[in-house]
């Protein structure tokens, strides 16, 4: 079964700093997965970015969810979660903060079943925490990308706000295991 797959990024800080340079900082403060307005356009505009996307064959992979910025606290897990959506792939890129960050999977306990929660911003199958056991764990500050289809949660053990640009790809999208 497929979990995660770190990608070399030979660019990768230059792409980091343009990312912050097309995010207003305001849109950095609060923890939160977030969708900004016009994120293909906003995030294929820096070239690096496209090129790298083209380089692996997902750029027409990128599903119709696009962009999204994962901004966690410090100190602090994500929720357990299987993402929602159509999208069954994330290409994660860590912008700021994330070399104490890792994505954690799980399987659930016996007899145990997700919930459903919707909130202003996103809808997902979330677990608690009692109700899983740990089966693998990446660590963060290398680009990955992961299935969305399995149950996880990111945990950020750092005392600073980690961010992440998550690029949604769609199934087929090649070199993917």
């Amino acid at each position: 079964m497929f979990y995660c797959k770190t990608i070399p990024v030979d660019n990768l800080e230059e792409i980091q700093q343009a990312v912050l340079n097309v995010i207003p900082k305001e849109d950095l403060i609060y923890p939160r997965l977030y969708y900004p307005e016009n994120n293909k356009e906003i995030f294929l505009s820096i070239e690096p970015l496209k090129k790298l996307l083209s380089n692996l064959g997902w750029l027409n992979y990128i599903n119709k969810a696009g962009f999204a910025l994962n901004i966690v606290n410090p100190n602090s897990e994500t929720a357990i979660h299987i993402d929602s959506g159509d999208f069954l792939y994330s290409f994660n890129l860590p912008i700021t903060n994330c070399k104490n960050s890792f994505v954690n999977f799980y399987k659930l306990r016996n007899n145990i079943d997700l919930t459903s929660r919707v909130t202003p911003f996103s809808s997902y199958h979330r677990a608690e925490k009692n109700d899983c056991q740990l089966i693998k764990c990446f660590k963060l500050s290398e680009p990955f990308v992961m299935n969305t289809k399995l149950i996880h949660g990111v945990t950020n053990q750092s005392n600073d706000q980690r961010v992440t640009l998550l690029i949604r790809l769609s199934e087929g999208a090649p070199n993917i295991p």
